[in-house]
């Protein structure tokens, strides 16, 4: 449809269309808000900032492990591509945001899980 923009919206957990110009009545996600594709499992919620428009936020853990597995890479290897490529990479005023320590022990599923900073 003309005039309106794509967007998975994480609330609602389905893909909709937005009109132009419009932020996601759900979410809040905006055309400028930006993803990180082939991490969507380390998608952990949006965040927001006093009078900006809100950012998707990830798991740094979440990406490593999803590295590890599905790239087959290292632990090290994984954090140094992914601070090469993600972590230092600055894309806008959209760049999605990248949560650290995850507190929140419930959402990991695996103890084991890597790189709990």
């Amino acid at each position: 449809m003309e005039g309106m923009w794509k967007h998975y919206c994480i609330k609602e957990e389905t893909e909709m269309e937005v009109g132009k110009g419009e932020e996601c009545s759900w979410c809040g996600a905006t055309e400028n808000t930006m993803k990180w594709g082939g991490f969507e499992d380390a998608l952990i919620g949006i965040a927001e900032r006093h009078t900006k428009p809100p950012l998707y936020c990830y798991s740094y853990g979440r990406c490593i492990k999803i590295l590890q597995e599905r790239d087959g890479m290292s632990e090290e290897e994984a954090e140094e591509y992914f601070s090469y490529n993600y972590v230092n990479a600055w894309i806008g005023e959209g760049t999605p945001l990248i949560l650290y320590n995850e507190y929140w022990y419930d959402w990991i599923k695996d103890d084991n899980s890597s790189s709990r900073h």
